[in-house]
Parts: structure tokens; sequence; C-alpha cells
């Protein structure tokens, strides 16, 4: 005959089922939380340099072409960003990639599309060869009120990455 499980056991089941249901819950929305303050933090830090170098640029390389100030090598309106470069004309066409991978064809990335359009974009994707994270912020180019073209800054997230993993360690191993 099997012993009828006490009242205090089941109490005590069922009570530690709902304190590691409500930490595993609590954990999950921590990380989803952290996750995405440490990625705004990156995606703010790379719109503050946009800004920077696209202001740099409408006060002094505006008088030129996009396409003569690639040509010319005039790089010191973005050259104060470790991120990865590229200016995309007006048809979506890269320019300049500082990474020396320059992409052929026409980019319809979305951050790229709403830079065009005179707005501010981000995205966030894995590249195709490495797979690596990497986020993206795309600022329209101004000449005489005019877009004629994108600045790109593209950076890695394995940083966020490998602090999340080891944010997400502490929380499993102590709770």
């Amino acid at each position: 005959m099997r012993m009828k499980k006490s009242l205090k056991g089941r109490l005590a089941i069922s009570y530690l089922i709902i304190i590691m249901m409500t930490m595993v819950i609590t954990d999950f929305t921590l990380v989803t939380v952290l996750r995405s303050y440490f990625n705004d933090n990156v995606r703010e830090a790379l719109d503050n340099q946009l800004s920077v170098a696209t202001s740099m640029y409408e006060k002094y390389y505006s008088e030129d072409s996009l396409e003569d100030n690639v040509a010319n090598d005039e790089d010191s309106f973005w050259r104060q960003t470790r991120a990865s470069v590229q200016i995309i004309n007006l048809q979506g066409e890269v320019l300049l990639d500082t990474t020396g991978s320059r992409p052929q064809g026409v980019q319809k990335s979305l951050d790229i599309l709403a830079a065009l359009e005179g707005n501010k974009g981000s995205v966030t994707y894995s590249d195709e060869v490495t797979k690596e994270k990497l986020m993206a912020v795309s600022h329209p180019l101004i000449s005489n009120g005019q877009i004629v073209g994108v600045l790109r800054f593209i950076t890695s997230l394995n940083g966020v990455n490998d602090t999340m993993n080891v944010i997400i360690l502490n929380f499993i191993v102590f709770g």
C-alpha cells in the first residue's frame, strides 16, 4: 500500500514550485530588461557619434558632392568613431566601407531606408559570414537642405552578449 503524502509535504512542495517559478520569471524579466538597456546604450552612443559626424559633414564638407568627398578620402567627419563606417548614396549603393568588404548592389536595410527618408534608423542583425551580432545606426547626410546620402555606423554586440552571458550565469548560480 502506498502511503498518502501529508498535507504539510504537499504544501511545502507547492510553495517550492511557486518560489521557483517566481524566480525563473523574475530572472527572465531582468535579463530581458538588461539586454534592452545595454542595446539602447550602444544605440545611443552610435547615435551621438553620428550626430556629431553628420553635423561636421553639413558644416565643412557639404559643398562637394558625396562621391567627391569619398574619392578625395575626406574622412575627418567620421573618423572619431571606432565603429565600422559605411557611406551610402541615394540609390542605396555603398560608396565606402571601412571594413574593406564593400557590399555590392543596393542596400535595403531598414535603417538605411529610414535615413534615406530623412529619419534616423537602427537595426540589429547577424553578419551573414561570421554570424556575429551587429548593430547599425544610420543618419541622413544633408547638403543645402537636401539628403545626399547616408552615414552608417556599425558595431559588434559581442561585448553586450558577453556581459549578458555573465549576468545570466550569475542568475542561474545564485538565483
